[in-house]
């Protein structure tokens, strides 16, 4: 599997995993579902909850893999940008540099 495969599903698992969290959710709080069918109905809850919120659990290893790849893209392209870049000569430095020259000649 490629890499943009693997985002995809992780990405789908991610949705799926919301999905049953808001299910799970819902079921409580919209519905008598745990009055009804009485520790049924609280495991099924439970379980949705769970069971989303275990799906969840990728996206946070998906998320610090990316923007360990984005700092590392960032310091490749500074590091590059500073070796390309020349070093600034001060001009005073240089014309007191060509002087010493100029002394140890004559002498």
């Amino acid at each position: 599997m490629n890499e943009n495969t693997t985002k995809t599903i992780i990405y789908l698992l991610m949705v799926l995993g919301a999905l049953l969290v808001m299910a799970g959710v819902g079921l409580a709080l919209l519905t008598d579902i745990y009055l009804d069918n009485g520790v049924d109905g609280v495991w099924l809850i439970a379980g949705l909850i769970a069971t989303g919120l275990f799906l969840l659990l990728p996206t946070k290893l998906l998320l610090t893999v990316q923007l360990m790849q984005k700092n590392d893209a960032r310091r490749i392209h500074k590091q590059a940008r500073l070796a390309t870049r020349k070093p600034k000569v001060d001009a005073s430095r240089t014309q007191h540099i060509n002087q010493k020259e100029n002394y140890h000649d004559q002498l």
